[in-house]
């Protein structure tokens, strides 16, 4: 398995989101966020299919686990 170059991190709590992020850039990743999961999921829908996503459980407009269910069957991760 190759490392993954490109991460979605999906959180509702920007600060949060600006500290994962910045850890990985740090890192050498390449970084997206996106603040809910229907947002995440219509980027997905255009061909933006992270390599790894970083997914808050309990987000406000639907369920972390759900978005990642979804991103799945749609070929990423």
């Amino acid at each position: 398995m190759t490392e993954p170059k490109n991460i979605l991190i999906i959180d509702s709590e920007k600060e949060d989101l600006q500290a994962y992020a910045n850890a990985l850039h740090k890192e050498g990743y390449e970084v997206a966020t996106i603040g809910s999961g229907k947002q995440a999921l219509e980027l997905a829908g255009l061909g933006g299919l992270p390599d790894l996503a970083v997914i808050q459980v309990c987000l406000p407009d639907i369920s972390g686990l759900k978005v990642a269910q979804e991103l799945q069957s749609l070929g990423g991760l």
